[in-house]
């Protein structure tokens, strides 16, 4: 008797499983659909950095941080504040050898802080390269007056600041107005130099992804 109403109870419980798994199962597959239709974000931000690089001095892993130069509404209703850190980190580093002819600098960049713990997944690279607009050139990098002329002329969209040295903005693409650098479309800096150096302060245009 007890095995005939566990047996009973069973079938009961299977055919509930039946007659509710239709009702449920449209509501998954329109929420996965939602989501994979969810438009990405993709933004284009001009930030500083906060501190000298020297591809001699620094290697893959260590982290970078530049900050917001300017505030940033994104369409769903994320407000990135100006001064906000966005955190990367160095892919690879390479100083000049005998077995290399070049130097490079990848960064990607992860992260933006936005207050508080609430935080901005992101996947970002370099853009564009600038000096500092104060004009100090920290460690390396110098402003390169002798040739901004000749390479702003390719980027006419490019404004300049009182004292000439040029700002980037969103058409901006390479590097612009500092010596000895150049900026693949991959986001890799490269230098015909030692190493590659960017100073405290220099310009970053960085174009990212908005993950989450």
């Amino acid at each position: 008797m007890e095995t005939r109403t566990i047996a009973c109870r069973t079938v009961l419980f299977a055919a509930l499983l039946f007659l509710i798994g239709p009702l449920t199962a449209p509501k998954n597959a329109a929420a996965q659909q939602s989501a994979a239709s969810k438009p990405k974000i993709t933004m284009q931000l001009p930030c500083t950095l906060a501190s000298a690089l020297e591809s001699k001095k620094h290697k893959a892993g260590d982290e970078v941080d530049i900050r917001t130069a300017a505030s940033l509404d994104l369409p769903d209703g994320t407000s990135i504040p100006q001064g906000a850190t966005v955190v990367g980190h160095i892919k690879q580093s390479t100083a000049q050898s005998k077995g290399d002819a070049n130097s490079s600098l990848e960064i990607v960049f992860d992260q933006i802080r936005l207050g508080g713990e609430k935080t901005l997944q992101i996947a970002g690279v370099i853009q564009a390269v600038g000096p500092n607009v104060n004009g100090d050139t920290g460690s390396g990098g110098g402003v390169d007056y002798g040739n901004s002329l000749n390479r702003m002329t390719q980027h006419p969209q490019t404004a300049s600041s009182p004292v000439g040295v040029p700002l980037l903005n969103g058409q901006s693409v390479g590097v612009i107005g500092v010596k000895d650098l150049e900026l693949g479309s991959d986001g890799v800096i490269h230098s015909s130099a030692k190493e590659v150096k960017l100073p405290n302060g220099a310009q970053v245009m960085l174009r990212a992804q908005v993950l989450n």
